[in-house]
């Protein structure tokens, strides 16, 4: 990583996860949680040095198409906003991370100024290098939406230059701005920007990008405390001041069960008629259980990405009769695998409209088969009959290594017993016999080879003289 640069993070110096300027030793997390009126803050679930996301190289398929049909390198353009490669992330990168509650001028003027308002003198003293206003954060959280994703505002990676160059700011500015809207809790960083890696030059290179860097990925969203005053108030008040009686704020803000409710004027006149009918309670006990299983399928390691596109609300009504069967988020993952593999039907990467491709699915499976049949039922009977063969291989092991333990116990008790004096007695005496053998063998070797030296110099040869 080069000396002095940020590489498009608000993060402007290295660091543990919330470290900041020199001259403030506490981190930002542990400020937050004493700043705070006794609620813990929510935890970050941004890019941090214990929690990395790198990111997968991937070729755009324009780029491909270029490739095969060229086969040359194409020439680089550095002012051309298109790159051949993009940078993938990993499927679990959003997982607790929420979505912002409208579009991008609602998020960047509403919901920033109002954070800003309420929460910009607690942040203060956890920034670095000086303060922003109200005016220049809305002016760069404008700019940072319009590069987010429209309907979840996700996926936002522009650089701290093409954001400058957008606000006429400077970079240091951007960067002030994007580190007040990550200590206000409106925007999280999911990749830190970093230099790209040799191998990822080199594969870049060779669709012609010449870009060496990556900028940070953000996803821009409200803050906690936001979300539960937000869900919480109705959008229709009731009608004359609010100042007229002396109600507690609670009531002047929140009207529960009046928004369906005829208003003064019409009490006298003929009653309207209800366009929606109230759902039953088994219907509602229903959508409860899909909305469950839902949100259990969404968080599963084995769930595609595109299934995030819609939140378990989206998923609780083709989902609540697979819940009333008792389905699991691996029957949901292996009917889709059935759907592609036995069924022969073709499965899009990224489907134009997720829940009619599940729907197809269900209505697919229960003409062949019924949702009594669940499609996961016979891997999770083999993996429980697994795992009960391993736990009985584990009880006997357990026993044989007790009895082990026992044999070895009662071993060491016999030590110095009768018994073991009469062995070590028998173990001398075989001890001193095979010694008393070894040494006259000894002797019997000695004297032959006396005997042979002997012979071999002539001594007892007959009538020798000196």
């Amino acid at each position: 990583m080069l000396p002095g640069r940020t590489h498009d993070s608000s993060y402007p110096l290295e660091g543990p996860e919330g470290a900041i300027c020199d001259q403030h030793r506490v981190s930002p997390r542990e400020e937050f949680h004493r700043a705070s009126l006794g609620q813990r803050p929510p935890t970050y679930r941004g890019s941090s040095p214990t929690r990395r996301c790198r990111g997968v190289l991937r070729a755009k398929p324009t780029a491909r198409k270029i490739r095969s049909r060229t086969r040359t390198t194409p020439r680089w353009n550095p002012l051309s906003p298109t790159a051949a490669v993009v940078l993938e992330l990993p499927d679990d990168v959003y997982a607790g991370v929420p979505c912002w509650n409208g579009k991008w001028a609602r998020w960047a003027h509403l919901t920033v100024g109002i954070a800003y308002d309420l929460g910009y003198q607690r942040i203060r003293p956890l920034m670095c290098d000086g303060g922003i206003s109200r005016k220049t954060l809305i002016l760069v959280a404008a700019a940072l939406a319009r590069y987010a994703d429209y309907r979840t505002g996700r996926n936002a990676r522009p650089t701290n230059r093409r954001l400058a160059e957008d606000t006429a700011l400077s970079e240091r500015t951007v960067q002030r701005g994007r580190e007040a809207l990550r200590l206000l809790g409106l925007a999280t960083e999911l990749l830190r920007g970093r230099q790209r890696t040799r191998a990822e030059r080199f594969a870049s290179w060779r669709l012609g990008d010449r870009h060496r860097g990556w900028a940070s990925v953000w996803c821009l969203h409200e803050s906690s405390w936001q979300r539960r005053v937000f869900h919480k108030m109705s959008s229709h008040p009731r009608k004359g001041s609010l100042l007229s009686v002396n109600v507690s704020f609670r009531d002047k803000t929140t009207t529960p069960g009046t928004a369906g409710t005829p208003s003064a004027a019409t009490t006298k006149g003929a009653s309207r008629r209800r366009r929606r009918q109230e759902p039953s309670q088994g219907r509602t006990e229903s959508r409860q259980q899909g909305y469950l299983l839902a949100s259990s399928w969404l968080r599963n390691a084995r769930t595609p990405q595109w299934a995030r596109k819609h939140t378990p609300r989206g998923w609780s009504a083709i989902l609540a009769p697979l819940a009333e069967h008792g389905w699991t988020p691996d029957d949901i993952n292996e009917l889709m695998a059935d759907w592609e593999r036995t069924g022969g039907n073709w499965l899009p990467p990224v489907p134009y409209k997720p829940i009619a491709l599940i729907a197809t699915m269900i209505v697919w499976h229960r003409r062949h088969n019924g949702l009594d049949d669940r499609p996961a039922a016979l891997a999770l009977a083999q993996e429980q009959a697994a795992e009960q063969a391993r736990i009985e291989q584990r009880l006997r092991d357990r026993r044989a290594q007790e009895e082990s333990r026992q044999a070895r116990a009662a071993a060491r008790d016999l030590v110095g017993g009768p018994a073991h004096r009469a062995a070590q007695q028998v173990a001398a005496d075989a001890a001193a016999r095979a010694a008393a053998k070894r040494a006259m063998q000894a002797a019997r070797d000695a004297a032959a080879r006396s005997e042979l030296v002997a012979r071999q110099r002539g001594h007892d040869l007959p009538g020798r003289t000196d």
